[in-house]
């Protein structure tokens, strides 16, 4: 009788270290995914972020003195919101050799460095900015920081 409630004994010891070990398992496959979805969510906003900058760049491409910004634009599973300020600068009018449209500029080319700020959000918490420096004259990114 003895050899069979050792028995018993034994598969319910075993039968605890497999629980034990399947629970240990599955609380780190939980962290594992919680730590994977943070990475996920942290790339969209970056890139929301950025697209917000890219719409801002084709924008004053298209109307080089536009600052309005853009309020709350939805975008895949988030929104953005974007801020243009103009940097002021000592000799802002330099030479062309091309005229411009502009009859009062009279063949001078207006340059113009603007900071643009993205925020990229996807609800509830996760946000990122990327601000940027244009230089509207030589079209170029100046300055790059997230």
């Amino acid at each position: 009788m003895n050899e069979k409630g050792s028995a018993l004994f034994l598969t319910v010891m075993l039968l605890m270290i497999g629980m034990m070990t399947a629970v240990g398992l599955f609380g780190l496959s939980a962290a594992d995914y919680r730590t994977a979805r943070a990475d996920i969510t942290a790339q969209q906003t970056r890139y929301i972020a950025e697209a917000g900058i890219f719409r801002a760049l084709a924008k004053i491409e298209e109307e080089p003195m536009w600052q309005d910004g853009f309020q709350s634009v939805s975008f895949g599973e988030g929104v953005y919101d974007v801020t243009v300020i103009t940097i002021p600068q000592v000799n802002q009018t330099v030479e062309s050799r091309q005229p411009t449209s502009d009859k009062n500029k009279q063949g001078t080319q207006v340059s113009r460095i603007v900071r643009i700020r993205s925020e990229g959000r996807i609800p509830p918490r996760a946000r990122k900015s990327i601000e940027i420096l244009y230089d509207t004259r030589q079209k170029k990114i100046v300055d790059w920081s997230e």
